[in-house]
Order: C-alpha cells, then structure tokens, then sequence
C-alpha cells in the first residue's frame, strides 16, 4: 500500500475581487475522494484536481483527502481584496465657489474664451415614401 500525500492546495488567482469565481486546484497521491470544507459547505471530489467556487467575503477552506487507512488534511487562508474606495475633496485654484457663483459668473478661469465658429446648418428635406402621389 502506498502513503497519501497532498502535495499541492492552492487558489489560481493572485487578487480575489469579492462575488467572483475562484479557480481552487489541488495535487494529491494515493487518494480514494477528497472533501472540500468551505465555511459551513461540504463538497465531494472524486478523481478531480480543480473546482471554481463563488466567494464573497475571506474564507478558510480545508481540503480532506481520505487515503487507504488514513486521512490528511491542508488549510488555505482566502483573504478578499476590499474595493472600497474613499471620496476625497478636492479644492478648484485654491478657492472652493458654490454652483450659484458658478451660474451668475460668465468666467471662472481668466485663460477660457468662447470664439464664434461660423457653424452654420442646412436644411436638408427628406422625401417621404409614404405620400400618395
């Protein structure tokens, strides 16, 4: 009889983003099943080496290998990365101004200036297929 031995147990991403897919994979020798544990949920593998799992939050999941008289066992920490981002404020030429000096002032910025284009629009007449003639 040979020993069992996990030889590998890891997640193939290197930034877990939470209510994503995971890509879980696993090298194990001599075994006849293997048991993930993911928090509270119990999943049967059997000649196997890979899964995908939604994850939402950090999680430890423990793969069970169950051999010929004997069972091993290996723990991952999944740790989440947060995308939680901070709103900072930020001041305009060093002076705040409310939206109401915004609409009574023509000018903000001393360098902007507003030039006539001569942009001019033609009428086009577009028959219509629909008229009895």
């Amino acid at each position: 009889m040979s020993k069992l031995k996990i030889i590998s147990f890891k997640a193939k991403e290197k930034i877990i983003i939470p209510g994503n897919f995971i890509n879980l994979s696993w090298n194990v020798k001599n075994h006849f099943f293997i048991i993930l544990k993911i928090g509270k949920r119990f999943k049967l593998f059997y000649k196997r080496n890979n899964t995908k799992i939604f994850i939402y939050q950090n999680q430890k999941i423990k793969l069970i290998a169950f051999g010929d008289f004997e069972t091993k066992t290996k723990e991952i920490n999944v740790k989440v990365k947060s995308t939680y981002v901070r709103k900072k404020s930020v001041k305009i030429l060093l002076r705040k101004f409310s939206i109401k000096d915004y609409l009574t002032k023509p000018k903000i910025f001393s360098n902007v200036k507003i030039i006539n284009t001569k942009f001019k629009i033609k009428n086009i007449q577009i028959p219509n297929y629909y008229e009895d003639k």
